[in-house]
């Protein structure tokens, strides 16, 4: 081949490569973009790999079929609606499928025999390892898919405990269970998992911890869909404008030439409309838009003054309202009052809530409680090790512990299990959570330190999880 053509080709290699980066760190950015600019400095000060998000809207979802359940793949693809249905034979019962592929429609679900849980999580149970008839703790349950999966395995003849400090999200947990018909299999609890205390020890115990679910990938993406949405619907309204001031300028364009046709003077360049004015219209145009904006929003924020008032005032003078059916007063409850203000602030506070948030979806307000509230950063870690020694607590000896979370932060991860380890280095054990076999979960990778897994959305295709898992050591028996 001729030097000068092999030069070329070589070159043509580089900008064809030069580009794709360009591209990638491109999306890259506009996904970042997207997300608020405080979550993102959360990643870099945690040095979380912002590459990460760029497979935010990449990977499938994943079900899992009862154990006991026998359907073939053919019937699995019929009941769903898609041919693209995948079986992941690493995990029992467990199938990959579309991201757009809405399970609600399928019979089996409606029956109680499938459910929606993301690969990251149906490996925490694997880890877990439960075992038919056995007594096993979660100690932090909610929203309950990984409880049940534990109740489907250890079955009739074991017991679940399912423990959780929020009674809202316990609530939301016990539909499921009913749901899915395992009220005889576990008990759920509302206690705080730092302070749980039972007489008789567990098996098992899964910490799974409260983190700062910066992995909770599935969530984000939500998330950003929703901006998007939020962001084309202010693109359309300001290209509507645009186009009515248009109009405007046409009209009165028009009117102008209409009457300088039938002026003496139409040559006179007065008459004309030349591009100051057609600035100053547009101008005009954009501050009355601007200032329609501003009342909507002063109007909200009276709105929300006035109840804040009035909650503050409620215990001293009784708010009162008419009722229609009687024609009497009676007193509106703080609570109604506080669920007016949010509906208020959720309807027009900003870019991120403008939109009609819908469950299981973030708002601002998520980010601010999940992973930007600076007290929350500073004690999480400290909660993380509550629970974990609480775990160990409740653990008999002999059985098992598996602490995971859905974070990529180092210090919410294998830096709290060295603390532990340090903590009860003649207790307990680490150990790896699939027994060092590769063919058990080929879809992690190694931790920072020995004995701990992790999963991405490159190496795995799902959410972010931290997985570690320890054994409880026996006493030594004085001679």
């Amino acid at each position: 081949m001729d030097p000068s053509q092999r030069t070329s080709e070589n070159s043509l290699v580089q900008n064809e490569q030069k580009n794709e980066e360009q591209d990638k760190e491109q999306k890259n950015k506009n996904i970042l973009d997207l997300l608020p600019s405080t979550f993102t400095q959360f990643l870099k000060d945690n040095n979380i790999n912002l590459e990460y998000f760029q497979e935010i809207e990449n990977f499938p979802r994943y079900i899992r079929l009862k154990p006991d359940i026998k359907v073939s793949i053919e019937e699995l693809k019929k009941d769903l609606g898609t041919d693209d249905v995948q079986k992941i034979d690493y995990l029992c019962n467990f199938y990959s499928i579309p991201e757009n592929v809405k399970i609600v429609n399928s019979k089996y679900y409606s029956q109680g025999l499938l459910y929606g849980i993301d690969l990251s999580s149906a490996a925490v149970i694997k880890s877990l390892d439960p075992q038919k008839g056995e007594k096993v703790l979660d100690l932090c349950c909610c929203p309950g898919m990984k409880l049940c999966n534990i109740a489907d395995i250890i079955g009739a003849e074991g017991k679940a405990f399912g423990v959780d400090i929020n009674e809202t999200r316990l609530n939301t947990c016990r539909s499921i269970v009913k749901k899915y018909k395992l009220d005889h299999i576990i008990k759920l609890e509302l206690a705080d998992g730092t302070t749980y205390n039972k007489e008789s020890q567990f098996d098992r115990v899964l910490v799974d911890a409260e983190c700062t679910h910066d992995g909770s990938l599935k969530h984000l993406a939500k998330f950003i869909k929703n901006q998007k949405a939020v962001i084309e619907d202010m693109q359309n309204n300001a290209k509507e404008t645009i186009d009515n001031n248009e109009q405007n300028l046409d009209k009165k364009q028009n009117n102008l030439d209409f009457k300088s046709s039938n002026n003496k003077d139409a040559e006179n360049p007065s008459c004309q409309l030349d591009d100051d004015q057609v600035e100053s219209l547009n101008q005009t145009a954009d501050k009355q838009v601007e200032q329609n904006n501003t009342c909507n929003q002063e109007e909200t924020n009276q709105s929300v003054d006035t109840l804040d008032s009035q909650i503050k005032e409620n215990q001293k003078v009784p708010q009162l309202q008419k009722d229609k059916k009687q024609g009497t007063e009676k007193k509106i409850s703080n609570r109604e009052l506080k669920r007016r203000k949010k509906q208020i602030e959720k309807n027009n506070s900003n870019i991120y809530t403008q939109k009609k948030v819908k469950k299981n979806e973030w708002s601002m307000e998520d980010f601010q409680e999940r992973v930007l509230d600076p007290i929350k950063l500073q004690n999480i870690v400290d909660l993380q090790k509550k629970l974990l020694t609480n775990g160990f607590k409740l653990c008999k000896e002999g059985g098992y512990i598996v602490y995971s979370t859905c974070s990529f932060a180092r210090n919410q991860n294998e830096d709290v299990v060295e603390w532990f380890l340090n903590e009860f280095k003649d207790q307990v054990e680490s150990i790896h959570p699939f027994n060092n076999d590769v063919s058990n979960m080929p879809a992690c990778k190694p931790g920072f330190i020995q004995n701990t897994v992790r999963f991405d959305p490159f190496v795995s295709k799902s959410g972010g999880m931290f997985v570690s898992k320890f054994i409880k050591k026996q006493k030594q028996l004085q001679n």
